[in-house]
């Protein structure tokens, strides 16, 4: 609901539903004005529909049943992300993982990766645990059959596949887009 009132100093003030805007139009021509009141509306819309969103995310992730990663099956995005979690944290590092741990690896990176191609590239010869040169956090390492080396987000891959709570998800923010590290609010770790 659109309202327009008149402020202590005779000039219209708007509202949109109950919520003030606090925005003083100068004048009923004003353009910049008009531009400030659609603006904030448009953003009232928008975090009512991620209000919304998010409640249906959560209603999707408690509702979605079984998955099968490899010869794996989880019944929740908890117990994936509790699998590879563990893993991550008890796997020797810089050693190559086995069979088994090798197929659920590469079917979590083709389901749960956005390019799951581009990160294959040549072929992976191994998956190996190591600590990340830049994060100093342990990370999921390809091993290519070319020699070359990339590392994957597991969070990222089993968001993907089954939603992950709120309190799960990667956190961005631009300390970590500026270099600076992020602490995993999960792990404790960078």
């Amino acid at each position: 609901m659109l309202r327009k009132d008149v402020n202590e100093g005779g000039r219209p003030q708007i509202e949109i539903g109950a919520r003030p805007l606090g925005l003083v139009v100068p004048s009923p021509s004003s353009t910049m004005g008009l531009l400030f009141v659609l603006a904030d509306a448009k953003r009232a819309r928008e975090e009512a529909a991620e209000e919304r969103g998010g409640e249906k995310r959560q209603k999707k992730a408690e509702e979605s049943g079984p998955v099968t990663v490899g010869p794996k099956t989880f019944k929740t995005s908890v117990e994936m992300f509790d699998y590879f979690y563990r893993f991550l944290h008890y796997w020797p590092t810089d050693l190559n993982v086995n069979k088994y741990e090798y197929m659920v690896l590469l079917d979590l990176l083709n389901k749960g990766h956005p390019e799951p191609g581009k990160m294959i590239g040549t072929g992976i010869a191994a998956f190996q645990v190591r600590e990340h040169p830049r994060w100093r956090s342990r990370c999921y390492f390809i091993v290519r059959t070319d020699g070359s080396v990339d590392d994957f987000s597991f969070r990222k891959c089993v968001n993907h596949i089954l939603p992950l709570p709120e309190n799960m998800r990667v956190k961005w923010d631009a300390s970590e887009e500026l270099g600076s590290r992020t602490v995993c609010e999960a792990s404790g770790t960078p």
